[in-house]
């Protein structure tokens, strides 16, 4: 049986468009240089890693580290990762993340003529692979997933909370819990494409990550503000940070607009949609 959507006390589209302010806030709460570094790895994230992953066919063990500091930076720190994903040989971290996206581009959910979008079994099977290397969990290899493929969600915290596991419950950071988020985010994206159109399960992991940043650290009433999907409106606490400049603005997953990670449900009516 379906495990009913959220609902969500922000808009994900206007939490979508001010990802940018939650970059910033999310920095500012950080010393100088880590904010700046978090800043920085998010933009490379989001607009290069993909591309030369792609390119290449593979992850390197610098760019892994890289995303292992990224994710650290955005969530919660657990200092003892990075030594562990160094031990990696270079040659491991490239076959596993070689046969990981291999899995990804075996999938065949696309229409003839499209770009195939990978199905759950093919994101499950790719995150396997990469698992494999020490250090390497659900979340980070949800990471290195969803920078090769947008489309893909990341396994945040703030999305396991939302979805999973409201507070007091204590997280599970594991395989199954991955297996339940990826449909849920899956669904989420075919009810507001009923709507709304061009959202994909990473698409909505990031606007809900993005609104929960936002409300947690004060800045809630600059998501009710903004405009629906365009980033336009006043709305109360709606400044310019200088911060703001050096993130990504967030665009339509590459090659996906409309689409989601095939869920293999049918459409049903929007229930979580603001």
């Amino acid at each position: 049986m379906p495990r009913p959507l959220p609902d969500l006390p922000f808009s994900l589209s206007s939490s979508w468009t001010a990802y940018p302010r939650a970059i910033a806030l999310l920095s500012g709460t950080k010393p100088p240089e880590k904010g700046a570094r978090l800043r920085e790895l998010d933009a490379w994230m989001h607009a290069e890693l993909g591309a030369a992953m792609r390119g290449r066919g593979s992850i390197t063990k610098d760019e892994l580290l890289k995303v292992l500091e990224w994710k650290l930076l955005r969530g919660k720190n657990r200092p003892f990762l990075p030594a562990q994903v160094r031990a990696n040989p270079p040659a491991l971290v490239e076959q596993a993340s070689k046969a990981a996206f291999e899995k990804l581009s075996s999938s065949t959910t696309g229409k003839e003529g499209e770009k195939a979008e990978p199905d759950q079994r093919h994101i499950l099977d790719a995150l396997k692979e990469l698992c494999v290397l020490k250090g390497v969990g659900p979340a980070t290899a949800s990471a290195i997933l969803t920078a090769h493929t947008p489309s893909i969600p990341f396994m945040s915290d703030e999305s396991l909370t939302t979805f999973l596991y409201p507070p007091p419950a204590k997280i599970a950071y594991t395989h199954a819990a991955y297996v339940a988020l990826l449909p849920a985010l899956s669904d989420m994206a075919v009810d507001l494409n009923e709507g709304e159109g061009q959202w994909t399960a990473g698409k909505v992991e990031r606007a809900v990550w993005a609104g929960c940043v936002l409300r947690d650290l004060g800045g809630d009433g600059d998501v009710e503000g903004e405009g629906e999907g365009e980033g336009q409106g006043g709305g109360k606490g709606n400044k310019k940070r200088g911060a703001e400049t050096e993130t990504v603005q967030p665009k339509d997953d590459e090659g996906s607009a409309g689409k989601s990670v095939a869920s293999g449900r049918p459409k049903r009516a929007r229930t979580a949609a603001k």
